[in-house]
């Protein structure tokens, strides 16, 4: 899934003639790809971290969660160490920056497929809990998957009505989570929450 159809036709049309597997190519959104994952037998599922204002964290969670065995792989232009750990921690099978060349994309897929897990080794040592030093400061790692769900989309300039009817939770839930990310953060308000959620989303994103 990418809301960019060039990126989409194109990697599907690489993926597809490397491994000589069926691609289906769908923009969709999140909850159209969980329906659609839930049921029908679908191996695995290359995804975007953001797509349409929203995080794939949920999907990857109910996916998880699932019966079947689909996997998703995370390609993203978010920084790996920044929404990668977090990804992880939520549930995909490898994460792979869209800055990296196509083959290793391929290797990604065709790693994940065989069943492992596919993450670079600074990635791969933060997840051990080798890297500390890397990981400080790393909101994507402070924060909970449903905090940084939260999180994300008052970086997008929602409101918290808007991001409870988003994530189907109550105003009060989104309130709870908004006063647990202002203490991890150390800020004083909720103003002081939009302006780091607006920073982070800023320095989480590198150039492709």
């Amino acid at each position: 899934m990418d809301s960019q159809p060039l990126m989409r036709d194109g990697l599907a049309l690489v993926i597809s003639r490397a491994l000589l597997c069926e691609v289906y190519v769908e923009e969709g959104d999140f909850t159209s790809a969980t329906a659609r994952v839930l049921e029908k037998r679908i191996d695995l599922v290359i995804s975007d971290f953001r797509i349409h204002g929203e995080t794939g964290l949920k999907f990857l969670e109910t996916i998880a969660r699932s019966e079947g065995a689909t996997r998703c792989l995370i390609f993203s232009a978010f920084d790996e160490l920044q929404i990668g750990y977090a990804c992880m921690r939520a549930g995909a099978s490898g994460f792979v920056s869209k800055s990296s060349h196509t083959d290793k994309l391929v290797a990604a897929v065709k790693t994940v497929l065989e069943g492992r897990h596919y993450v670079s080794e600074v990635l791969a040592k933060a997840l051990m809990g080798k890297n500390e030093v890397a990981l400080k400061g790393s909101i994507g790692a402070l924060l909970t998957s449903r905090e940084l769900e939260v999180f994300s989309l008052i970086a997008a300039g929602m409101v918290v009505s808007q991001i409870a009817l988003r994530l189907g939770i109550s105003v009060k839930t989104v309130e709870a989570h908004r006063e647990n990310i202002k203490n991890k953060l150390g800020c004083d308000n909720a103003s002081q929450v939009v302006a780091a959620a607006v920073r982070w989303l800023d320095s989480a994103s590198v150039a492709i």
